[in-house]
């Protein structure tokens, strides 16, 4: 329904979605489902693991730089 429902200009961006393997607050294995489910529809969307739980590191937020960098020039 989701799929449904979204606008469509959404296709035109890229996205980068982060995530922690150990994270207990959003389980890992759903969140990396959801993401597979939506780069299976055509969704240009990026998604890097990092081995903690639900909190931002160092590498992380260098990661997230560079995407935002690389999008917007």
């Amino acid at each position: 329904k989701i799929l449904e429902d979204i606008n469509k200009n959404l296709l035109n961006s890229k996205w980068l979605c982060t995530h922690g393997t150990i994270d207990d607050v959003l389980t890992y294995d759903i969140s990396s489902k959801q993401v597979k489910y939506l780069q299976d529809n055509n969704f240009d969307i990026e998604f890097k693991s990092y081995q903690k739980a639900h909190t931002l590191d160092e590498k992380e937020i260098l990661d997230i730089r560079e995407f935002i960098v690389e999008v917007l020039g």
